[in-house]
C-alpha cells in the first residue's frame, strides 16, 4: 500500500479512493473478502469479474449503499464508517455520480427533468438549474430530445441521459455499473467514447464495473480483477494484458482474444 501511495505522488497525483482491508459479509458469504487498493484522481479505473465475483458490491460501499462490515474506506478524504454522519454522507454522495445498466430514468419526466432533479434535490436555483441541464444535454449530443420521454429514446440516448443526470451536481467522481451491457457493441463504443470524453474535459475519475474484457481495453487505465471477493490481479490495463498472472485474468483474455478473431 505504501508504495503505491509513494508512486502517486511522485507523479503528482492524488489518491481519491483507497481501500484498506474491506470486508462485506452477507450471511455466510463473504461478497468482499479483505480487498487493499487505491485510485487515484483523474484514472478510468476498471474492476472487473464474473457474475458474483463482489465487484457490484465493492462499488456500492464507495457511496455507502452498502456498510463495510470490516476495514475502512476513504474516499475523497472522507472515512466512510457505519457511523458516517448524514450530513458527511450527504456531501459525499453530491460528490459521486453514478450510472446504471437498467438507465434508472424517471418515465413520467422530460429528458430535461431528469437531468435536473439532482439538481433540484441539491438545492440549486431554477435558473441555475436551466443553464446547466442545457449544457449538460449538449455535452451528451441529445439537445433536441429536451421535452422527449424515456418511453421514446433508443437504449444509448437513455444512457446518455443517465450520464447527464450524474455529471449535474459536477462530480469528482462517477461509478459505471456494467453501463454498457444493455446495449449492441456500435452503441457500446459510443458510451465508452463519451465516457472517456468526461475524462478528458471534466477530469473526473471513473470507476468502471463489467464482465467484458474489451471494455477494460478499451477506457481503462488501470484495472483490477476480482473473483470470489478478493482482488486476484491488479495493474495498468496494458501490462495486465501483455502478462496477465491470474488464471482468471487469463480466461477473460483469451476469450476476448477468441471473439476478436471470430473463431471458436
Amino acid at each position: 500500500m505504501s508504495s503505491q501511495l509513494d508512486n502517486a505522488r511522485s507523479e503528482n497525483h492524488e489518491v481519491l479512493i483507497r481501500f484498506d482491508d474491506v470486508s462485506k459479509v452477507f450471511g455466510d458469504v463473504n461478497a468482499v473478502d479483505g480487498i487493499s487498493f487505491s485510485i487515484l484522481q483523474g484514472e478510468i479505473f476498471g474492476i472487473i469479474g464474473r457474475s458474483g465475483a463482489g465487484k457490484s458490491t465493492l462499488v456500492r460501499l464507495i457511496n455507502a449503499l452498502e456498510k463495510l462490515s470490516g476495514g475502512e474506506i476513504y474516499v475523497d478524504d472522507v472515512k466512510i464508517t457505519s457511523k458516517t454522519r448524514s450530513s458527511d454522507l450527504k456531501q459525499l454522495r453530491t460528490n459521486i455520480g453514478m450510472i446504471f445498466q437498467s438507465f434508472n430514468l424517471f418515465g413520467s419526466r422530460t429528458v430535461f427533468k431528469n437531468v435536473e432533479y439532482p439538481l433540484k434535490l441539491a438545492g440549486v436555483d431554477k435558473a441555475q438549474r436551466r443553464t446547466r441541464v442545457l449544457e449538460l444535454l449538449d455535452f451528451v449530443g441529445l439537445a433536441e430530445k429536451a421535452d422527449v420521454y424515456p418511453s421514446k429514446l433508443s437504449g444509448g440516448q437513455k444512457q446518455r441521459v443517465g450520464i447527464a443526470r450524474a455529471l449535474a451536481t459536477n462530480p469528482k467522481i462517477l461509478l459505471a455499473d456494467e453501463a454498457t451491457s444493455a446495449l449492441d457493441p456500435e452503441t457500446t463504443l459510443d458510451i465508452l467514447k463519451l465516457l472517456k470524453k468526461v475524462n478528458v474535459e471534466f477530469k473526473t475519475t471513473i470507476v468502471v464495473i463489467t464482465h467484458t474484457m474489451s471494455v477494460v481495453k478499451l477506457i481503462c487505465d488501470k484495472v483490477a480483477v476480482m473473483n470470489d471477493g478478493k482482488v486476484v490481479e491488479i495493474g495498468e490495463t496494458s501490462k495486465v494484458f501483455e502478462n496477465p498472472q491470474h488464471e482468471v485474468t487469463k480466461n477473460f483474455i483469451s476469450t476476448l482474444r477468441t471473439l476478436e478473431s471470430g473463431k471458436l
